[in-house]
């Protein structure tokens, strides 16, 4: 299979998804896109993060989890303050440009056209993944770090970068962004 037929789970595993090669031939990205899509449909949800209904008490909504720190109540307050738009957790996202057009990138939070990258602990290499992932996918992306340390934020707006560092701020970006 080519590099391109396969999705790297978490755990390093592989999901051997046949790529068709007719899509890989036409060249048409609407095409390729559409089996993406499908192919990630099919994979098992423990692979995607995610989620269930909160308790009716709970004043309704969804609970996100995910298996990163942070990203399941990240999601979860979003879609809490903004209800319905949180589309996805732990989700891959095609790659449209760059030397890895048409693999997947695995994104922590998809709230509509709008990407969060999630770190836990010094953030250490947000930055950077955040960088990427504007770069190669073409969409709208911030940081959500709780723990990373002022100068790494600081460094970061510096570069243009929106990195949050609690709550509010995460919800303010998202608000003006998505």
């Amino acid at each position: 299979m080519s590099p391109l037929s396969r999705s790297r789970t978490r755990d390093g595993g592989v999901h051997g998804a046949p790529v068709n090669s007719k899509c890989q031939a036409l060249g048409d990205p609407a095409i390729w896109a559409a089996h993406v899509r499908q192919r990630l449909r099919e994979m098992p949800d423990d692979d995607r993060g995610g989620v269930t209904p909160l308790s009716p008490t709970g004043g309704g909504g969804r609970a996100f989890t995910s298996p990163d720190p942070h990203v399941g109540n990240a999601a979860t307050s979003i879609d809490t303050a903004l209800p319905g738009r949180v589309t996805g957790v732990n989700t891959h996202v095609l790659m449209s440009s760059g030397p890895n057009a048409g693999h997947l990138r695995e994104v922590d939070i998809e709230v509509g056209d709008l990407i969060v990258q999630v770190k836990g602990g010094g953030a250490r290499g947000l930055t950077s993944q955040i960088q990427k992932t504007i770069t190669t996918t073409g969409r709208p992306t911030i940081g959500y770090a709780p723990d990373a340390p002022y100068g790494m934020i600081q460094n970061a707006a510096r570069q243009g970068i929106n990195i949050a560092t609690n709550m509010n701020e995460l919800l303010e970006f998202v608000r003006r962004l998505s």
